[in-house]
């Protein structure tokens, strides 16, 4: 997998000990339910 940040980016944002991945461009739909739920995102 290919991703459009460096790694010390990402673990920095995301300092998590795991990802959930999918296939496909979800993030409209996902942008829409953190607007109504009140959650940030970037």
């Amino acid at each position: 997998m290919k991703l459009k940040v460096p790694m010390e980016q990402l673990f920095r944002e995301h300092p998590c000990n795991h990802m959930q991945l999918v296939a496909g461009d979800y993030v409209p739909g996902l942008a829409e339910a953190c607007n109504k739920l009140g959650i940030g995102y970037k």
